[in-house]
């Protein structure tokens, strides 16, 4: 008997999996700072209210209300 581990099934994809996971973090990220940064002025310029923009970012954005409630859906479709 060795000690030798298993070889590996996924081969050489892990690094390149990891560079797109990253990238993927990266614009994510970049999105949402440029958006904040742009719609709360925008917003407030329109005329709307402090309350009414906060209402705006609880139901909407990428962890808001919205995505929130159609996730069990979304999951149960992937399953």
């Amino acid at each position: 008997m060795s000690a030798q581990p298993p070889p590996s099934q996924s081969g050489d994809r892990a690094p390149r999996n990891l560079s797109i996971l990253s990238l993927h973090a990266l614009l994510v990220g970049w999105r949402g700072n440029v958006l904040a940064v742009i719609l709360q002025p925008f917003v407030l310029q329109l005329g709307a209210s402090v309350a009414f923009l906060g209402f705006l970012e609880t139901i909407g954005g990428y962890r808001g209300l919205v995505p929130a409630a159609v996730q069990p859906f979304g999951g149960w479709m992937a399953d």
